[in-house]
């Protein structure tokens, strides 16, 4: 029974590894969408951007009281835009979490593209 743990301890380890390795590819394009998101998000970008909105209406000739009006919406639809963390993930994971099989998967790919290489 101790042999079985320990050999369900490797198996884990590796999977765990295989993982890593597969995160570690994907790190740099993670990267990339959350420095995208984070930018979107940023309240400096966000505010920079209205005023260029209200400036463009004023600027236009639109009346005060419109102008504020769609720069309010316009805020407003710029919010609810943003995506919550959560609900990102869950489409880049394909709306679930990496389950046991899909580690699993990883692995065997791993172990896989190992073989091929030797």
């Amino acid at each position: 029974m101790a042999e079985e743990h320990k050999k369900t301890q490797i198996s884990e380890i590796e999977e765990l590894d295989a993982v890593a390795k597969f995160i570690d590819k994907l790190k740099d394009s993670l990267k990339d969408i959350l420095n995208m998101i984070l930018e979107t998000i940023s309240g400096k970008k966000i505010g920079e951007d209205v005023a260029q909105f209200y400036e463009s209406l004023k600027t236009r000739g639109l009346p005060d009281e419109i102008a504020i009006k769609l720069t309010e919406e316009y805020f407003r639809k710029r919010i609810e835009a943003i995506p919550s963390l959560n609900e990102l993930f869950k489409q880049f994971t394909g709306r679930r979490g990496f389950t046991k099989p899909d580690v699993k998967i990883l692995f065997e790919k791993e172990k896989q593209e190992e073989k091929e290489e030797k």
